[in-house]
């Protein structure tokens, strides 16, 4: 049996992590959409900017913080979160798509939920 010479191995393994370095940068080619791109696809369900004209059936959108959005994203595309519109939409949104989205409604002008007065 031969002797495996390590300049050899080593070679095959920058080979190897150099595909790996490759196939990562091609999928971070992928266009990157703007929230407001996004978001369009909201607008049926949640109305314009966020703000639902429907707000029993369809929560408002606007003003929502960010990090709830994409975390309840995430739990529609992942499973772990059900109802059948919104897995199907978070589907198709990658995680800059989430992210995106996100920040776009949470810089929308929400709704004010005025103050009930305390009682005496």
């Amino acid at each position: 049996m031969k002797k495996i010479n390590a300049k050899w191995i080593l070679a095959i393994l920058l080979g190897f992590s150099a595909n790996l370095v490759l196939a990562e940068e091609e999928q971070d080619s992928e266009p990157k959409r703007s929230g407001k791109e996004v978001a369009e696809a909201c607008i049926a369900c949640h109305g314009e900017k966020g703000v639902s004209p429907d707000p029993s059936a369809y929560p408002h959108l606007a003003g929502q913080h960010a990090d709830y959005m994409v975390r309840a994203l995430l739990d529609y595309r992942e499973g772990r979160r059900k109802n059948q519109v919104m897995s199907a939409m978070a589907q198709n949104l990658s995680d800059a798509d989430i992210e995106a989205v996100s920040k776009y409604f949470a810089k929308q002008d929400g709704l004010v939920t005025p103050r009930l007065r305390p009682a005496n």
